[in-house]
């Protein structure tokens, strides 16, 4: 088995989450980022699974030849099955000058904190259209942020317990 990721360490965007979640089937609590370390090391812990880091597959031709290329390495492979695990982006939200600075998807904001070890200002306001939104004004108050709010695109009552599941309204935050 060949698995092919294009940054330099295992675990995707959930490496910087540290939305707690819930794992079967002990009902364990535990960030999002230390499941994507733990799934990661038993990928490299396997005797089964080479890994190329720092790689993309960037062309699947005709001739069910997959191309990979690595710093300093190209191959033209003939694999006899294939999955493809793109991952995911985060669609900002669509508004006036939403490219302006001080303006950033919850990727980047996890990013910044959990990788880059970033405080992201010291104000903010949180645009939500789902419980990610709540996840990431719990971080950011973590991270030393004030909150000032949060904008949710659904009622508050539906709202609430998100609110309450991320220990937000202890906060004060509205």
């Amino acid at each position: 088995m060949l698995l092919v990721e294009r940054e330099a360490v295992l675990g995707g965007r959930w490496r910087y989450d540290t939305t707690a979640m819930t794992l079967e089937p002990d009902n364990q609590i535990v960030p999002r980022c230390r499941v994507a370390s733990d799934l990661a090391s038993q990928v490299e812990a396997s005797g089964n699974c080479r890994i190329l880091k720092d790689s993309v597959a960037f062309a699947w031709y005709d001739e069910d030849i997959l191309a990979v290329s690595s710093p300093g390495v190209f191959w033209e492979l003939e694999p006899k099955r294939t999955i493809v695990a793109t991952g995911s982006y985060e669609t900002p939200m669509v508004f006036e000058n939403n490219d302006l600075p001080g303006i950033f998807t919850v990727e980047a904001l996890q990013r910044m904190m959990h990788r880059d070890c970033v405080r992201p200002g010291k104000q903010a306001v949180v645009a939500a259209y789902g419980d990610e939104g709540y996840a990431i004004a719990r971080q950011l108050v973590d991270a030393g942020v004030a909150v000032a709010g949060i904008l949710a695109s659904r009622a508050r009552e539906e709202a609430l317990p998100a609110v309450e599941s991320h220990g937000l309204a202890a906060n004060g935050i509205p």
